[in-house]
C-alpha cells in the first residue's frame, strides 16, 4: 500500500475517494455535497459554488494529483484552472470537450464501422453527418443537453423548440448497458461491463435518468468483441487514458455506443466489490502510460447499486441499514428536494434477479422510513 495523497473533485467524491482508499491511497475530498459517510472517513471540502469554487479551494489540498468524478469532464474551464495548481491523473479539458462533441464522436464511430444512433446540431448550418435516411416521427428523437451526466435533461423530443445548449440524438430501443475501460497511449484494457439501470419507478427516477448498476455481466464472444473494438476506437481516436465508460444501448446483437464518460464512473465500485480491482492504482499506472495487465476473474457475486430519488420534497431524518449497505448519506436535517437523489444502496447476490430482488427490497425498506419521519 502507497497511503500517497490523491485529490478527488466531482459533484460526488464518496465512491472514487473510498476506491483510492481500496487502492492504497489516502483520499482528499472536494465535493458539491459531502455526504457524511464521506466527511467520518476522509478529510475534504464541499464546494458550496460547485463548480467554479474547486479551483481555490484546491489551494487548501495536500501537495498531490488529482481526478475528477461526474460531471467535471462538462467543465473544462475549471479542469484548466485545476491543472494550473495539480497534477491531472486524467484527461484534460480539451481532450473532455472533443470526446463529449457528438459530432465528433458520431464521425469516430462511423468512420471505424460502429453501429450508433443518429444526432442532428440544433443550430442552422451544423447538421453533420445526416443520415440518408432520418428517422421521421418525433417519437424517434431524444433531446440531450451537451454538456450533462447521468441522463439529466434528457427527454423525449416532441417538437418544441430547442437552444444551442442541445442535440437531438436517434432513440434506440433496448437494455442499457455501460462498459468501464482503462486507456493508455491510443489502446485499451476492458475492466467490465454492468447493466445500467434506468428511468425505474420503483427508485422514483426520471424517465431516462441513471439510477444504478449491477454487474459484472457475463459477455458472449462476439459482445466481448464488440466492446472491445468500441473502446479501442474512442483510445485511439481522442487519446482518453486512465478510466473511462461507455454507455451504449444493446438491440439484439449489435451494440450502440450513445455516450462516453472520460472519468472515474459510477459503476466502477460495482465492478471493484464484484471482483475486488483496484481501479484507481490501474487509473494512475494508465495515466502514467503504464498500460496494467488486468487478470482476467470470474466473480464470486455480483454487486448492485442502486440511487434512490425524492418522490417529494423531504427532510431527511435518517435510515437504519437490514441487509444492505446505504452510501451518499446525507446529513439529518439535510432538505432534499423532489426528483433529488437521497442516497445508494448497495447489495450482493448470486444473480440479476435477485440483486433487483434485493436492490427493490431495500428501496421499500429505506421509503418507509423516509415516509415515517
Amino acid at each position: 500500500m502507497s497511503n500517497k495523497p490523491l485529490i478527488i473533485v466531482g459533484a460526488s467524491a464518496r465512491a472514487a475517494a473510498f476506491s483510492a482508499h481500496r487502492a492504497g491511497y489516502t483520499p482528499y475530498w472536494l465535493d458539491q455535497f459531502g455526504d457524511e459517510d464521506l466527511r467520518q472517513r476522509f478529510p475534504g471540502s464541499v464546494i458550496a459554488d460547485y463548480p467554479q469554487a474547486a479551483a481555490e479551494l484546491i489551494a487548501a489540498a495536500p501537495e498531490a494529483p488529482f481526478l475528477v468524478t461526474g460531471a467535471m469532464e462538462n467543465h473544462p474551464g475549471v479542469l484548466e484552472q485545476l491543472c494550473a495548481q495539480r497534477e491531472l491523473l486524467g484527461n484534460p479539458g480539451p481532450a473532455c470537450l472533443r470526446v463529449r462533441d457528438p459530432a465528433l464522436l458520431y464521425a469516430a464511430l462511423r468512420r471505424n464501422n460502429i453501429a450508433c444512433p443518429e444526432f442532428r446540431m440544433v443550430e442552422p448550418g451544423r447538421i453533420l453527418n445526416p443520415s440518408p435516411q432520418p428517422a421521421q416521427r418525433l417519437h424517434d428523437w431524444l433531446l440531450k443537453p451537451l454538456r450533462s451526466a447521468g441522463g439529466i435533461g434528457t427527454r423525449r423530443y416532441e417538437g418544441q423548440p430547442v437552444d444551442k445548449r442541445h442535440y437531438l440524438q436517434e432513440y434506440i430501443g433496448g437494455d442499457s448497458f455501460s462498459a468501464l475501460f482503462v486507456g493508455s497511449q491510443g489502446h485499451c484494457r476492458l475492466l467490465g461491463v454492468t447493466r445500467q439501470l434506468v428511468g425505474l419507478p420503483g427508485f422514483h427516477a426520471g424517465e431516462f435518468s441513471y439510477c444504478g448498476s449491477i454487474g459484472p455481466l457475463q459477455l458472449s464472444d462476439a459482445d466481448t468483441g464488440q466492446w472491445h473494438h468500441i473502446g479501442e476506437v474512442i483510445s485511439g481516436e481522442f487519446g482518453i487514458k486512465g478510466l473511462f465508460g461507455v454507455d451504449a444501448i444493446k438491440r439484439r446483437d449489435r451494440i450502440y455506443p450513445v455516450e462516453v464518460n472520460p472519468r472515474y464512473t459510477a459503476s466502477v465500485e460495482v465492478l471493484e466489490l464484484a471482483l475486488g480491482y483496484q481501479a484507481v492504482k490501474f487509473h494512475s499506472d494508465a495515466c502514467n502510460n503504464r498500460l496494467p495487465d488486468i487478470e482476467e476473474r470470474v466473480a464470486e457475486h455480483l454487486a448492485g447499486k442502486a440511487i434512490l430519488f425524492a418522490p417529494a420534497d423531504m427532510i431527511f431524518t435518517g435510515c437504519v441499514e437490514d441487509g444492505y449497505s446505504v452510501a451518499d448519506i446525507p446529513a439529518q436535517g439535510t432538505a432534499v428536494r423532489q426528483g433529488q437523489p437521497i442516497l445508494t444502496v448497495m447489495v450482493t447476490g448470486s444473480s440479476m434477479s435477485s440483486i433487483n430482488e434485493n436492490l427493490n427490497r431495500a428501496a421499500h425498506s429505506i421509503y418507509r422510513q423516509i415516509n415515517r419521519g
